[in-house]
């Protein structure tokens, strides 16, 4: 995971199936492999995933995000931190719900 910086504030919402849970060392959280099917802008905020639908990403969760399985369907708001050389979706405010 890159350090948690980010050229400008950004948000998207994102509905997908979870493909894998993941834990990260340390008790840190988790990563989930999330496939895309559909993604929407924030307000005026850029949304760094709408180029995603269709793909896999990785949504790294802190730990007191609700516990989903695989094959579970979410809607969430990512926020992407990095930058044209690479970077990390991370989930906003433990926004996310089941679907």
């Amino acid at each position: 995971m890159v350090s948690a910086v980010s050229a400008k504030p950004n948000a998207t919402r994102v509905r997908g199936r979870i493909i894998s849970v993941d834990s990260l060392p340390e008790k840190r959280g988790y990563v989930w492999k999330v496939a895309i099917d559909e993604a929407s802008t924030i307000g005026d905020q850029p949304g760094f995933a709408l180029q995603r639908v269709g793909q896999e990403i990785d949504i790294y969760a802190p730990p007191t995000a609700p516990a989903l399985g695989d094959d579970d369907k979410i809607e969430a708001t990512v926020t992407y931190v990095g930058d044209e050389r690479g970077g990390d979706f991370l989930l906003y405010q433990n926004d996310v719900s089941m679907l």
